[in-house]
């Protein structure tokens, strides 16, 4: 975000308005961000941020790295080039959902009235999560016009040419979502975050999706199976048995039966339900603004 807020500064710097429109032609295409989230199937998150640009935003974009690297001692960062680009790929692992919402950053963050972060419902076969996230003039220090119409007018035209990006990659295709587009069967979506460099832009990004807890379904399953088993097994032995005997073993056949039936009847009722988030089912932590920024 320390890039962004960068280039806006710059730019109003520059107060003649013909030279604003020179670096807008000169420079256009200066910035490439990205921002790609990877959720995996058991939980865990990795965060690959890609920040590129000319030599004009070349402090910005070693800035904006540093103030991320402070915040992820444990972040991996590697230097990347792309045609005349150069800049820096950031990437943070995260061992599940709630640690991705509180250590992400600002866009993981619950926002009143305008956004829930990251909320989360656990069931016995999944669990749910909703990606409910804000991107707005807060995060790129641009929170409202200047004083000077011609300038946010050149401003806006510098902006338009800048390449900002939300990716968000799920092991299969989310039940709900607002992207602006779509890839690899729906698994991978994508969001222009460009709007928000630009006074008064902001953008919202949501997804419900579930995450399937694997071994609970194995064991239902076995537990199932067995009860199935089992009841067939009393049946059988049921009618080798003499006539003292059939009557238990009809009521032990009756009794797995039962237990099966039970079970399926919980799995078919889990897997079935709709499923809704409330504010209370929000993991993340409430937005602070940053004076600084």
């Amino acid at each position: 975000m320390a890039a962004k807020a960068y280039v806006l500064r710059r730019a109003r710097t520059l107060v003649p308005v013909l030279f604003l429109l020179l670096v807008t032609v000169f420079t256009a295409g200066c910035f490439k961000g990205e921002a790609n989230l990877t959720i995996r199937a058991d939980g865990s998150a990795a965060l690959k941020t890609r920040l590129l640009g000319t030599d004009f935003l070349k402090e910005a974009i070693i800035e904006a790295t540093n103030e991320m690297k402070k915040k992820d001692s444990a972040a991996v960062v590697k230097e990347i080039s792309e045609g005349d680009k150069t800049g820096f790929e950031i990437t943070s692992e995260y061992p599940d959902m709630k640690t991705l919402a509180e250590k992400g950053g600002d866009l993981f963050t619950r926002r009143d009235g305008k956004a829930a972060g990251i909320q989360q419902k656990k069931t016995w076969f999944y669990d749910a999560y909703a990606l409910d996230l804000y991107a707005g003039p807060n995060e790129t220090g641009n929170d409202a016009d200047s004083d000077d119409p011609a300038a946010d007018a050149m401003m806006k035209g510098f902006l338009d040419q800048i390449h900002y990006e939300f990716c968000l990659t799920l092991p299969e295709a989310p039940e709900k979502h607002n992207a602006d587009r779509t890839e690899d069967g729906g698994k991978t979506l994508r969001w222009d975050l460009a709007p928000t460099l630009t006074a008064g832009g902001d953008k919202h990004i949501q997804a419900e999706f579930r995450l399937w807890n694997k071994p609970h379904i194995m064991l239902t399953a076995a537990v199932a199976i067995v009860f199935l088993a089992l009841t067939v097994l009393f049946v059988i032995l049921r009618q080798k048995s003499d006539a003292g005997e059939r009557g238990k073993k009809l009521i032990l056949a009756i009794v797995f039966a039962v237990l099966a039936l039970a079970v399926l009847a919980f799995s078919a009722w889990q897997l079935t339900a709709a499923f809704g988030f409330a504010a209370e089912d929000s993991i993340s932590p409430a937005y602070v603004k940053d004076v600084a920024k």
